[in-house]
């Protein structure tokens, strides 16, 4: 069970208009004050990378009825990481002022999951060995030497968000309140023992 110190979040604008010129003309205008903006606020050219743009007809109307006129809906999306956890509220905070519409979602990682990774290996193993022991035990055995070593990949191996708990206000009026949690790193290990006498 870890603290995140990344973040992830996809901001972007959208912009809906009878001319998919225009709306795509406002749309690149919009999403360049934002990126700007983002810049400003701190956020390193790198961690910002174009993740979606998408143009798309409309029509029909809100009820399902075909409508008189083609409306164009025109949508940006960048993709930020965010490298201090705590400045993301100020961060979410820029972007809806800077005109975001249009926020999915806010994933929290590790910048460097090594050093976890081989800490709970080490936790596997103990528990591994323990385990062994005692069903060795119950039948009147002892383990030996390791025989095998498998790392299970792709059944739970990850990192999944755990409950958010540590709530992470800024001062002053207007920031987002974010929530970062911790990240739970589940990790597998097959182990097989000698048995002996």
């Amino acid at each position: 069970s870890l603290p995140p110190d990344l973040a992830r979040i996809n901001v972007g604008v959208e912009v809906v208009n009878e001319s998919a010129v225009d709306a795509t003309a406002a749309t690149t205008e919009q999403i360049n004050v934002l990126i700007a903006a983002l810049t400003e606020a701190g956020i390193a050219a790198e961690d910002i990378q174009t993740s979606s743009f998408s143009v798309y007809a409309e029509r029909f109307n809100a009820d399902g009825t075909p409508s008189q006129t083609v409306n164009y809906r025109v949508s940006n999306t960048v993709s930020v990481l965010v490298r201090d956890v705590s400045t993301l509220g100020a961060i979410l905070d820029t972007a809806v002022r800077a005109g975001a519409n249009n926020i999915y979602g806010v994933d929290f990682l590790l910048d460097d999951p090594s050093e976890a990774r081989s800490g709970a290996r080490a936790m596997a193993m103990e528990n591994a060995k323990a385990t062994a022991e005692e069903l060795a035990g119950l039948a009147g055995l002892k383990i030996g030497r390791v025989i095998s070593i498998s790392e299970v990949i792709g059944s739970q191996g990850g990192y999944y968000s755990n409950q958010f708990t540590a709530m992470s206000i800024g001062k002053g009026g207007g920031v987002v309140p974010v929530a970062p949690g911790r990240l739970e790193l589940n990790l597998e290990l097959q182990v097989v023992y000698e048995l002996i006498d």
